[in-house]
């Protein structure tokens, strides 16, 4: 195996009946966590702004969150 820990980050709107811990279960990962909805980002995509672009932004707010807790050894939930 190449990766010791391999996790799962799910993003919905989900089928009916699942939620981010059902799809991790049903690809049999851990769940690392959900990326929350970005409002706007196919319009700024479109201007050229790459997903997170914006620090404040939910998707950059989790990246940030996301590497603290796996960077500082703790790994993901």
């Amino acid at each position: 195996m190449v990766l010791r820990d391999l996790r799962a980050v799910v993003r919905g709107p989900y089928a009916a009946g699942l939620d981010e811990e059902s799809v991790a279960r049903l690809l049999g990962l851990p769940l690392a966590g959900e990326l929350p909805v970005e409002p706007g980002l196919l319009e700024a995509q479109a201007c050229g702004t790459p997903p997170g672009g914006s620090a404040r932004g939910p998707l950059a707010r989790f990246c940030t969150a996301f590497w603290e807790q796996a960077l500082a050894g703790g790994g993901v939930s």
